[in-house]
């Protein structure tokens, strides 16, 4: 699975979730950056698309804020929060 965000960068990913429920992003890719460079690469992004041949491609619109990396260093993951505003879904 990938996913590809609205600045153009592509990354291999575990899985990306966005429950109907909420106004959040949950995503979880094997990463070992730190997490300012993660960060940058994730806050403040317009759109992420989602390209799985298991389980569907997806379009996740207005998931602007990050605000969770939960990074583990021994399983070389990262798990990422992002949020959208009322106003964004």
């Amino acid at each position: 699975m990938t996913i590809t965000t609205s600045t153009g960068k592509t990354f291999d990913v575990n899985w990306a979730w966005a429950p109907r429920n909420t106004n959040r992003l949950r995503i979880e890719m094997h990463d070992t950056r730190t997490i300012k460079e993660i960060a940058e690469d994730f806050d403040g992004l317009e759109s992420i698309s989602r390209k799985s041949e298991t389980e569907g491609d997806d379009v996740y619109m207005g998931y602007k804020k990050l605000t969770g990396v939960n990074q583990d260093t021994v399983k070389g993951t990262v798990q990422l929060t992002l949020e959208r505003s009322e106003t964004d879904v």
